[in-house]
């Protein structure tokens, strides 16, 4: 209505005792000249309308509502919708007012427009979120959260959308929701957008922080032999793993990583001794120490660990008496991720923090060196000796050799030796000539020996035969040598090696 019209426009501009809601509209009563409104702006938009003089001594617009001085006002209306079919309480009204003169008869057509529309926009809530990258390309592809209470005033479905950075690829409908693909990692602002059918848009901004919790992709290789090492000379075998000879290619999509090796719980230290011999074998590395919110605590990690987690080691305890066995070994990947340039610290950055994966390899243990012998010097000696002659294998062991023993060494065993001896006799009589003893030492197919050479010389001796006395010896006839010496018949004094 006119009246409707006229209050919308109305303003209430002045203040005071008594003042307020349309009494700023001074009448008559309230000092006005006769018959003047003073400050209702309404007025001439509701109404046809003329000016008068207020007490203020300015024009004020005064409505001709039907009847002034003889002036007859009327209008007829044509509704036509605003914003669209179905935007409920938006239209358009072309208003047709006719003026009559009733004095001279005189008539006044005027058309006025009246546009009741919607310019408020709709409403809703946005809400920050925080997605982590993919594994495959350093970029986060996610689902966009829908807005939280949609409303508007006059449309019942508001349509929304949702525009977000450059080089970020956005699919869907404001039906079945957008998706993002190829968001980079950082902070990003994701701008909601919501029209309603008078074509009102209300936006809203969520702030999207895309951060690495995608973990590496941990490669290792399969079935890896390695074999001991040692002095030489001692039961000191032992060998080092590092990590490049576990990794088949481990990687992550956006940073550069980092390798740790531990072996399992229960594991020999094989010497591999961190601080208060701490077995740095079980453990990667010393990153045990968390404050909550600002660092955390590393799984497998010790204070006491100096390895670092670059390598394990292997020794004779694990052979376990054999020639070799199969152990397992954990490799552990790194990444960045909380973008701080060091790569695997336990450092908490804005939400993020490094990531890791795990995989293990089988780790044959071997001790395929072959064993060290020494043989004593070579020797000269005189027959009178016991030098244990054998001419088929014997363990040196059993027997005490007064030319020395060979000593055979291996990497973990005690490695068994035995000898043979091929003599060579210029005097068999007397056992005088030389001896090549052979010593060997044997493990699985390995047989590694050595020589030793001995001469055998003969003793100077006189062979003394002193005669008897001129007593008659009644002997039997089948005496021997001790019945002589034990009688008074002739003596017979030989060297040690005579027969």
């Amino acid at each position: 209505t006119p009246a409707d019209v006229a209050a919308f426009f109305d303003i209430d501009s002045r203040t005071g005792t008594g003042i307020g809601g349309f009494n700023d509209d001074y009448t008559e009563a309230q000092g006005s000249p006769a018959g003047v409104v003073e400050f209702n702006e309404g007025y001439a938009y509701g109404f046809p309308h003329y000016f008068a003089v207020g007490r203020d001594g300015n024009l004020h617009a005064q409505k001709i509502d039907n009847n002034v001085c003889s002036i007859y006002a009327t209008y007829t209306d044509q509704t036509l919708a605003a914003c669209g079919a179905g935007c409920v309480g938006n239209s358009k009204v072309i208003r047709t007012w006719v003026l009559l003169d009733w004095c001279t008869l005189e008539q006044a057509t005027y058309v006025q427009v009246i546009k009741a529309v919607d310019q408020k926009a709709p409403t809703f809530i946005v809400k920050d979120v925080t997605v982590s990258v993919n594994p495959w390309g350093c970029v986060a592809n996610f689902d966009v959260p829908m807005p939280w209470e949609l409303a508007d005033n006059c449309d019942a479905n508001p349509k929304w959308w949702i525009e977000g950075p450059a080089g970020v690829v956005i699919t869907g409908n404001s039906t079945i929701g957008y998706k993002v693909t190829g968001a980079p990692k950082g902070v990003h602002n994701f701008t909601y957008k919501a029209i309603d059918c008078c074509g009102n848009i209300g936006t809203a901004v969520a702030i999207v922080t895309v951060i690495d919790r995608s973990a590496p992709v941990a490669v290792a290789k399969q079935n890896i032999v390695i074999s001991l090492t040692g002095s030489g000379t001692g039961a000191d075998g032992a060998a080092k793993l590092y990590t490049n000879s576990v990794d088949n290619g481990s990687y992550d999509h956006c940073t550069d990583i980092k390798l740790e090796l531990r072996r399992p719980e229960g594991s020999p230290a094989c010497g591999n001794l961190g601080i208060d011999d701490h077995n740095n074998n079980v453990t990667y590395n010393n990153d045990e120490n968390f404050s909550p919110g600002a660092s955390w605590k590393h799984p497998e990690d010790d204070k006491d660990d100096t390895d670092n987690g670059a390598f394990v080691k292997f020794c004779c305890e694990d052979l376990a008496g054999g020639e070799s066995t199969v152990h397992q070994v954990w490799m552990r990947v790194w990444d960045d991720g909380n973008m701080n340039g060091i790569i695997g610290d336990n450092l908490i950055i804005d939400g993020m923090q490094d990531n890791y994966n795990e995989t293990w390899a089988d780790v044959r243990v071997e001790n395929k060196l072959a064993p060290v012998i020494v043989c004593p010097d070579d020797a000269t000696v005189t027959c009178d000796m016991e030098l244990n002659i054998s001419t088929d294998w014997k363990d040196v062991a059993d027997v005490d050799l007064v030319t020395g023993e060979a000593t055979a060494y291996d990497l973990c065993n005690g490695i068994k030796v035995e000898y043979k001896d091929t003599p060579t006799w210029t005097n068999t009589c007397e056992n005088v000539g030389r001896i090549r003893r052979e010593f060997r030492a044997v493990k699985g197919t390995r047989i590694v020996n050595c020589f030793q050479t001995i001469t055998v010389g003969a003793l100077p001796s006189t062979f003394v035969v002193t005669p008897p006395s001129n007593s008659v010896l009644d002997a039997p006839c089948d005496f021997n040598k001790s019945d002589i010496k034990a009688s008074d018949k002739p003596k017979v004094q030989s060297g040690p090696c005579d027969v």
